[in-house]
């Protein structure tokens, strides 16, 4: 496996984040953090954060709720810190699982306090695209839009991350990603 990455180009391996790969640490943030966790985590998220609000003013069922002596923004700010404390559940099991099978996956080398420390980056980085597609949804009233431009985002933010430094002249996207 070491000698097939090494014969990669090395922008290659750099978009896709492979350039430790070989170690615990660069094996974990390529794939289990870098791509797949992040991808369903943020997934999750925007689907969560569409359906919030959008998707009872879609149904018809936000008026309901609205009907009731509580005012729109102790809704909407409960609703979000719903999603930010599910997101947090979430990132709080894995976090456990990642440190119950640590020492037989043989990452017991990678500090507890680095193993928190992604995790809280986990639920950040997640929570921020729940709360995008939250406001879109809150804003407009509508599902579609508040998937598009979320997902479209999370596309664009793991393609600045990756893809477009590749490029000459181009680096410096990878700070604003």
């Amino acid at each position: 496996f070491t000698e097939l990455i090494e014969n990669y180009p090395s922008g290659l391996l750099e978009a896709i984040n492979y350039t430790s790969i070989t170690t615990p640490a660069g094996y974990l943030s390529a794939t289990v953090y870098g791509l797949v966790v992040a991808v369903l985590m943020t997934v999750f998220a925007i689907a969560a954060g569409t359906r919030i609000i959008a998707g009872e003013e879609e149904a018809g069922i936000l008026d309901l709720t609205l009907a009731q002596p509580v005012s729109r923004p102790t809704v909407a700010l409960q609703r979000f810190a719903a999603l930010a404390t599910a997101v947090l559940v979430m990132v709080g099991v894995f976090l456990l699982a990642m440190l119950a099978i640590a020492a037989p996956a043989q990452f017991d080398t990678i500090p507890v306090v680095n193993f928190v420390a992604m995790h809280l980056h986990l639920w950040a980085f997640t929570v921020m695209f729940g709360a995008l597609a939250f406001a879109i949804g809150a804003a407009t009233g509508r599902r579609s839009l508040a998937w598009g431009v979320a997902g479209g985002v999370a596309v664009l933010a793991y393609a600045a991350s990756g893809i477009i430094p590749q490029a000459e002249g181009l680096e410096w996207v990878r700070d604003y990603s």
